[in-house]
């Protein structure tokens, strides 16, 4: 009887350690030719089956059909460049909800709605700005109810600026011309966390996400990066207004 029961106990702590060494699962949504390497817990999903696609999905089936995992299994979800081409995001960002465990991280990459890369695509259905990320979460629904139900906390949004247009800008008139003109920002990253239980939809409740303008070059460049979340380190806090958007210059 001992022996069964040190066996069995073994075989338990072995397939714990096992569980444990296992990468944690990340899906790599509308991944198109972006491949992301499986060993490292990444499972390629897109509407073509190409070359290292793991999973054939259309997300924009998600208002009819589940995402083919379970739930609360997935710690990490990229979405490069994949929201601007749907046509129903709410119905997919709550099946990305659903599979995602708590405090989950999110990310998403899209061109900002105010250059023209957000629009000279003819495949762009919508554009999106820093606080579009916001409305995938509960609190912002308070005003009116569109059947949503995941609730992510939009942490920061990174805004990619290219080094040929800095010329000798301040910091301060960076900031001027990235929240006022056009074609500053060449892309977006959005980092959200999934937050379980979801919250309620109350104004009270919203959190504004900090804002990052980062001075994009050949070392902090996100698409040619594998790994997830902006690379570069804070000079300086240029502005902090409590009813606004905290915005801070990286270089």
């Amino acid at each position: 009887m001992s022996n069964k029961s040190n066996k069995s106990s073994k075989s338990s702590e072995g397939e714990e350690k096992k569980m444990d060494d296992e990468p944690p699962i990340a899906l790599n949504l509308g991944c198109g030719k972006n491949i992301l390497p499986s060993e490292q817990g990444w499972i390629n999903v897109d509407g073509m089956k190409n070359d290292g696609v793991d999973v054939v999905f259309d997300l924009d089936d998600c208002r009819t059909s589940p995402l083919p995992f379970d739930d609360d299994s997935v710690s990490v979800v990229l979405l490069s460049h994949v929201m601007e081409h749907l046509h129903h995001t709410l119905p997919l960002m709550d099946e990305v909800y659903r599979v995602c465990k708590s405090d989950a991280k999110i990310i998403i990459r899209t061109p900002h709605g105010a250059s023209d890369d957000a629009w000279e695509d003819p495949t762009h259905l919508r554009g999106y700005f820093p606080s579009s990320f916001e409305y995938f979460s509960q609190p912002m629904y308070w005003r009116a109810d569109y059947g949503y139900k995941g609730d992510f906390k939009s942490e920061v949004v990174n805004l990619y600026i290219e080094n040929k247009v800095l010329k000798d800008d301040t910091n301060e008139e960076i900031i001027r011309k990235v929240m006022h003109e056009r074609n500053w920002v060449s892309e977006m990253e959005a980092v959200l966390s999934c937050i379980k239980p979801a919250r309620k939809a109350d104004k009270q409740l919203r959190s504004v996400p900090r804002l990052q303008i980062l001075k994009r070059g050949p070392d902090l460049n996100p698409e040619g990066q594998n790994g997830i979340g902006a690379q570069g380190k804070q000079m300086k806090e240029v502005r902090n207004d409590s009813k606004d958007n905290v915005v801070e210059l990286v270089d």
